[in-house]
């Protein structure tokens, strides 16, 4: 098992390394520690970059031990040990940590590392990036270190429904008098996790008249909120709500985010000066924390990020001069002159780059050794009447650059859902420098989540049944995962639903199973009716009633290729789980794959789920069937059929 494991690691990291070589882009990172229940130290090193078909895609590069010191010297050396192994030490952009100390220092040494081989653009300066979303928890977490009495009530007040069964079904009978859904249910908070605290009050808000109705009916119930608390919980949700929607824009891995930096931080930047402006103590006091903190951190806006904002077309350099004239008034042309410096160096790397790899294409293409040149030879009087052309002065009106020309183009509608990403790759040969600095800006990350999230896997395949795992494997089950099936999006539709419409969808086509199985080897068969039926009942792999059995199916029959007709004929019926429409299916997937297609080697595909917590995951596999096996498999398979 072991042996296998590592060897589609091994295949899976070479298909992952040609698509990074062929991949023209920059690409940017994030990182982060794990401590297993083992107590071993663990560093996950994520890369994101967007590919030749303008797709964001994210991968799990490593999942290596990190064996003690953790500081930011043996940080950096390990993280510069694992670009060299992917060949990407000169395509880095940048890297995102969250606020540790050690990260500071691992960014001070990796930045001069790369900076030898010239591997980073303007000298570095935008490598780093912080975490945003670690950065916005301690921002809230501060706030909310002094809780209101009235968020301690509710906090008692779920802690005593939650507290026996009858207390929980009278509060049922609570809600069912109010006219309330009870699907949502009530949460019980962490108090070192804001964002439960969040979800706790907006859940019990959405209980309110079940909880006054229980204050009525239970003597016993003595921690219901007044309705003055009431009004302030609802002042505190929705001053919390804005944070709560900023972590989950941030939080994203599968759409850029560098580009929503800017106009959500304003955002909260906005939120946080009307809380010092509320009549309300507690949420003045909240919002000055807040402040404070927000000042520490984000007091100057990340200036790679407002060139994002920049690149969006619904905003463009407009909605940055805004934004700093209400920020800092008098001092926002200061501000926005710097945005507009960085943003033009920036700019010119990518135009030398550009011209630069023109002038490498082009210098391949040279006249060949029996090309001619003609050219006119002029007399004496002729060079002296055209040397008067060569004094003639021409106004030459200076070009703009593609940068001036985008800016000045008209900008898009605000609140316009717009795909950045399809936009630059429909203007890429318009704008071709901004179009492939826009593709590594894009990429950035602006939050850790993506190598974070890495953790929860890990912690669910280093359990404490399988503890003694070794690094290395450990590493390869991790990435290895994540290539195959971490970017796989599964459809929300519930298995029951999809079940009951598969039945209703084979009811429907049976008679079109039935005339494809008799006929199905009927030279008088039409071509059209034929791949119809075939598009059908291959439909069905993809559900995981049928694709389970279809696996198991598939390599007892592979193994067992030498058995006579009959006894391939019994296998088959008995791995048929599914029934006839199955059995057709196998066999026309078989026809369909010898004589439609013309080839002898195809793919079975299988899906597992395995339910964890009420979570069902996903899994798949493909199974390859040399031409040997095939061949002898289709001829037995054929036969049998016919008999039948």
């Amino acid at each position: 098992m072991k042996a296998d494991c590592l060897k589609l690691y091994k295949r899976e990291k070479d298909r992952l390394l040609d698509m990074l070589k062929d991949n023209s882009s920059r690409v940017c990172l994030t990182s982060d520690l794990w401590t297993s229940l083992t107590t071993d130290g663990y560093i996950c090193l994520t890369v994101h970059f967007v590919d030749k078909n303008w797709h964001l895609q994210k991968r799990v590069l490593n999942f290596g031990f990190m064996p003690p010191p953790h500081n930011g010297i043996s940080l950096a050396e390990k993280i510069h040990m694992f670009l060299k192994d992917w060949g990407l030490e000169t395509k880095v952009f940048s890297i995102t940590l969250d606020n540790a100390s050690a990260n500071d220092v691992c960014v001070q040494f990796l930045r001069d590392q790369l900076l030898v081989g010239g591997g980073l653009l303007g000298y570095g300066e935008f490598f780093h990036l912080r975490c945003c979303a670690h950065v916005l928890n301690l921002i809230v977490q501060e706030g909310l270190k002094e809780v209101d009495e009235s968020m301690v009530k509710v906090r008692e007040s779920i802690k005593y429904v939650k507290g026996s069964q009858a207390r929980k079904q009278k509060f049922l009978d609570c809600v069912g008098h109010s006219s309330l859904g009870s699907k949502r249910g009530l949460r019980q908070d962490v108090p070192t996790r804001w964002i439960s605290t969040f979800l706790m009050l907006d859940n019990a808000l959405f209980y309110k008249r079940a909880f006054m109705h229980l204050e009525l009916s239970d003597s016993n119930y003595k921690h219901c909120p007044s309705r003055d608390e009431w009004d302030r919980i609802e002042k505190i949700n929705s001053f919390l709500s804005v944070f709560y929607d900023i972590t989950c824009v941030f939080s994203g891995t599968k759409y850029p985010t560098a580009n929503l930096y800017f106009p959500y931080v304003f955002t909260a930047h906005l939120t946080l000066q009307d809380g010092l402006k509320s009549d309300d103590a507690y949420i003045v006091n909240m919002a000055g924390k807040l402040f404070t903190k927000f000042e520490k951190y984000w007091h100057d806006f990340s200036l790679i990020l407002a060139i994002a904002v920049i690149l969006d077309p619904r905003y463009k350099l407009s909605f940055v001069e805004s934004c700093y004239n209400k920020l800092y008034g008098a001092d926002g042309k200061n501000e926005l002159t710097k945005v507009k410096n960085k943003l033009n160096s920036l700019f010119c790397e990518y135009a030398i780059d550009g011209i630069r790899n023109y002038s490498t294409s082009s210098s391949s293409t040279k006249v060949g050794d029996g090309g001619t040149t003609h050219q006119t030879s002029f007399s004496n009087i002729s060079n002296n009447v055209l040397s008067e052309f060569d004094n003639f002065n021409e106004v030459i009106v200076p070009q703009k650059s593609q940068l001036e020309l985008y800016l000045e183009d008209q900008r898009f509608d605000r609140k316009a859902e717009l795909n950045v990403l399809k936009y630059w790759e429909a203007n890429q040969f318009r704008y071709p420098e901004i179009a492939a600095m826009a593709r590594d800006i894009f990429a950035i990350p602006i939050s850790s989540v993506a190598s974070e999230s890495a953790f929860s896997v890990g912690g669910r395949v280093l359990d404490q049944y399988r503890s003694a795992l070794k690094p290395d494997t450990m590493e390869a089950l991790v990435c290895t995962r994540d290539w195959l099936y971490g970017e796989q999006k599964h459809p929300t539709v519930a298995f029951e639903e999809l079940l009951k419409d598969v039945m209703e969808e084979i009811s429907i086509q049976q008679s079109a199973f039935d005339h494809a199985s008799q006929s199905i080897f009927s030279t008088r068969m039409e071509k059209k009716a034929l791949v119809k039926s075939l598009a059908i009942m291959e439909a069905l792999v993809d559900f995981e009633f049928l694709a389970a059995p279809l696996m198991e199916w598939a390599v007892e029959a592979t193994k067992n290729v030498e058995l006579g007709n009959k006894e391939l004929s019994q296998a088959i019926k008995k791995n048929s789980s599914a029934g006839g429409s199955f059995y057709y299916f196998c066999l026309c997937l078989l026809f369909r794959s010898s004589f439609l297609i013309g080839t002898v080697k195809w793919r079975w595909k299988a899906s597992f789920s395995r339910c964890d917590n009420s979570n069902i995951y996903s899994r798949g596999t493909n199974v390859d069937i040399s031409n040997d096996l095939t061949n002898q498999f289709m001829k037995g398979m054929i036969q049998e059929t016919w008999r039948c």
